[in-house]
C-alpha cells in the first residue's frame, strides 16, 4: 500500500484523510514515478531514477540501447516479476518518448503507457 498521488503528483485527500493506493493501481503509480525520475535528483538516494543525463541524453545512442536501459530499470522495481512487452517510440519533431509496456507484477499484469517519459 502506498499514498495516492493525483495527476500533479500531489497527495490526495478526501475529507481531510490521506488516500492510499494498492494492487495494480499502486504498481502503475510506481512505474510512472520511476520513469519520470532522473537519476541523481533525489538527494536521499542519488542512484534512484532513470539515467537520462548519464546514459540516454548522449550522442548516437540507439533506441535498442535506450530500451535496454528502461528494461533494466523497470525490472528492478519492487513488485515487478517480468517485463512481457516493451515498445518505445521517439518523435524527433517533438522530442517526446512514448513507452508502452506490459509488466507481470506480484499483483497481476499491468498494461502501462506513458508519453510523459521525458523529452529527450
Amino acid at each position: 500500500m502506498n499514498l495516492l498521488l493525483d495527476v500533479n503528483n500531489d497527495l490526495t485527500f478526501i475529507d481531510n484523510k490521506l488516500q492510499t493506493v494498492s494492487g495494480l493501481d499502486e504498481m502503475r503509480q510506481i512505474v510512472e514515478n520511476a520513469i519520470n525520475s532522473f537519476e541523481g535528483e533525489w538527494f536521499f538516494n542519488l542512484n534512484q531514477g532513470v539515467p537520462y543525463f548519464q546514459r540516454i541524453f548522449v550522442k548516437n545512442i540507439s533506441m535498442l540501447e535506450v530500451e535496454m536501459i528502461f528494461m533494466d530499470y523497470i525490472s528492478e522495481l519492487k513488485g515487478v516479476i517480468d517485463i512481457l512487452e516493451l515498445d518505445m517510440d521517439f518523435d524527433g519533431a517533438t522530442r517526446a518518448l512514448t513507452i508502452k509496456t506490459k509488466i507481470k507484477t506480484t499483483d497481476g499484469v499491468l498494461d502501462f503507457s506513458s508519453d510523459q517519459a521525458g523529452s529527450v
